[in-house]
């Protein structure tokens, strides 16, 4: 019996080491797992780093898609200016190589018109035009001007007007006798711009229906309407080049 005595305190005393050891496991354990927890608030500040970690690329990745779509934009918008500008350029030249053709032309146009316009005959404009040395009618002066195969002058441009009230007191081709008012060219054309002197037409001696260049007047102002009957100079003109 003391021999079970002595083997059972033998048996306590080999567990109680073992006793201790498993107590000391756990207490270690349990440190472990404590020490591996996080608070929540670091978490949450891990997850903040992180999202603005990604929204920071997704900024570069945004900004390096526009810097390049609008490089490319600009580069093209350079070459259509630098296409542009090359055209104007080219337009220039043209423009300046036409206008040197247009007045080489004018030039042959008007020696041409000078050279066939008769002896006598005063060149203007590709027209020519004979102002009398004698004084007649209208309607005289309108005949002289037929035998000469011409018109009274049909006055149609500002430049004709400056030109023709250079010379003297003259009949022009204008005439309001069949339609009281109404003035026509001896060509048929209506009067469309006028050179009519201050107060003028007025009718003063009633039945004044054809028309002078008064030189007494200023120049874009010197139409005189006077009776028909009347003698003064007169000019003819003879058409363009054909």
């Amino acid at each position: 019996m003391s021999d079970d005595i002595y083997t059972n305190a033998d048996i306590i005393q080999n567990n109680e080491p073992l006793k201790g050891t498993s107590s000391l496991v756990e207490q270690t354990s349990r440190r472990s797992q404590h020490s591996g927890s996080e608070p929540a608030g670091a978490r949450r500040y891990r997850l903040a780093i992180v999202c603005l970690g990604m929204l920071c690329l997704l900024l570069l990745l945004i900004s390096t898609v526009i810097y390049v779509y609008f490089k490319g934009a600009l580069n093209e918008a350079e070459k259509k200016g630098g296409m542009l500008t090359a055209e104007r350029d080219q337009l220039q030249v043209n423009y300046s190589i036409m206008a040197v053709q247009v007045s080489q032309l004018e030039d042959k146009m008007r020696r041409f018109a000078e050279n066939r316009c008769p002896e006598g005959w005063n060149s203007f404009h590709l027209k020519c035009y004979y102002i009398s040395g004698k004084k007649n009618t209208w309607v005289k002066s309108q005949e002289e001007c037929r035998q000469k195969g011409a018109d009274l002058v049909v006055i149609d441009s500002k430049e004709e007007q400056i030109f023709l009230s250079q010379f003297q007191r003259t009949w022009i081709g204008l005439i309001d006798k069949e339609h009281k008012g109404i003035w026509t060219w001896v060509d048929g054309t209506p009067l469309t711009t006028s050179y009519w002197a201050s107060g003028e037409p007025n009718d003063f001696d009633i039945d004044e229906d054809c028309v002078e260049i008064r030189l007494a007047h200023e120049t874009l102002k010197n139409w005189n309407d006077l009776p028909c009957s009347a003698e003064i100079n007169w000019i003819c003109e003879q058409g363009g080049v054909n």
